[in-house]
């Protein structure tokens, strides 16, 4: 997937970092003003695994730790305000 470009909100996100991934999820984020962001992390069926919050401003790289779930695919959803976007990553 390209990286998520919303100029009308001042945000762009880009592609998550590694994947495959072993230890560390990285998501790159710039806004131009403050926003809440929750990273969701759910298995094939749609159980929500592992979740995390930031609160954002500027030019970050947001990280999720992954090595205490098993190896397989899972779903990342990406939530900011009423927006959601969804990246399939594979854990190795």
């Amino acid at each position: 997937m390209a990286t998520i470009v919303m100029p009308n909100k001042g945000i762009i996100i880009g592609n998550p970092y590694p994947n495959p991934v072993e230890k560390y999820l990285y998501v790159p984020l710039y806004s131009e003003v403050t926003i809440i962001v929750q990273l969701q992390i759910r298995d094939t069926s749609g159980t929500l695994i592992k979740q995390k919050q930031y609160i954002s401003q500027g030019r970050n790289i947001l990280q999720i730790l992954l090595d205490n779930i098993p190896s397989g695919t899972y779903h990342l959803e990406i939530n900011i305000h009423d927006c959601q976007w969804h990246y399939e990553i594979t854990k190795i």
